[in-house]
């Protein structure tokens, strides 16, 4: 799910260390979010820069006996989220007028391409 929400908001600083996994109930969770969608002077980040690490860091937690249901599981969560967040951005008032254009655009993206970009 936060794959979805990390696109939509433009969620960029995707390291290594962001990502724990619990090992109660076999959750991948993102943490420390705090770059994106805009860099220091304002430029958009491009959609690579999210995409790639956020991939790089999922792919590491499989392997190859199971990397078929982890892609479903997480085509699954990943299509959850996007709805989820998608649906409740009106709620988020934090959101300058540039932030808020971004974000609708993001959403204007057909969910299941990206899902493809993410997880292929």
């Amino acid at each position: 799910m936060w794959a979805a929400f990390n696109f939509i908001l433009g969620v960029i600083d995707r390291h290594e260390s962001d990502f724990i996994l619990s090992f109660t109930d076999g959750v991948l969770h993102s943490i420390d979010n705090e770059l994106g969608p805009f860099d220091s002077r304002g430029n958009r980040t491009g959609i690579r820069q999210i995409i790639v690490p956020v991939k790089q860091n999922i792919e590491r937690f499989f392997d190859d006996l199971n990397r078929p249901i982890c892609i479903q599981t997480l085509r699954k969560g990943f299509a959850t989220g996007w709805d989820k967040t998608a649906s409740r951005l009106s709620e988020l008032s934090m959101f300058n007028e540039k932030e808020t254009q971004f974000i609708n655009k993001q959403c204007s993206f057909n969910p299941s391409r990206t899902l493809e970009i993410f997880f292929n």
